[in-house]
């Protein structure tokens, strides 16, 4: 019995890499630059390998999937967890305010992350 739950637990988490994995780094094909762009309450994050959505609807923001990586669509982008042990998701927070940026490249950056113009988003929300 506990040798087939060990099976069964690998093979689940052989099938969760799998979907992990369909974007590789480094790869032939490289990520690009970053972009970003809203279409009505539609944000979209993307660069050459993989394109994120994320709606504003009714005080929320979702995550709206990600095709490339096998990401669906969720109502809960992230939770918080406080330091007395309640665990806040972001579905049951209330969203005021979502904004893209550009992020200007930083030279002098240790990171290529840092160095290369992107895109991002900010939101604003209350718990």
């Amino acid at each position: 019995m506990m040798r087939k739950l060990i099976l069964t637990c690998v093979t689940l988490l052989l099938m969760a890499q799998s979907y992990a994995q369909k974007v590789i780094f480094p790869q032939a094909q490289q990520a690009g630059t970053a972009t970003s762009s809203v279409s009505e309450d539609t944000y979209t994050l993307a660069n050459d390998l993989l394109s994120a959505t994320f709606i504003h609807a009714d005080g929320k923001l979702t995550f709206g999937g990600c095709a490339a990586m096998g990401l669906q669509p969720s109502d809960d982008l992230f939770s918080i967890r406080l330091g007395n042990g309640t665990e806040v998701s972001s579905s049951a927070m209330t969203l005021n305010d979502v904004n893209l940026v550009d992020l200007t490249p930083d030279a002098n950056a240790a990171k290529a992350s840092l160095n290369t113009p992107a895109g991002a988003t900010v939101w604003t929300s209350l718990v």
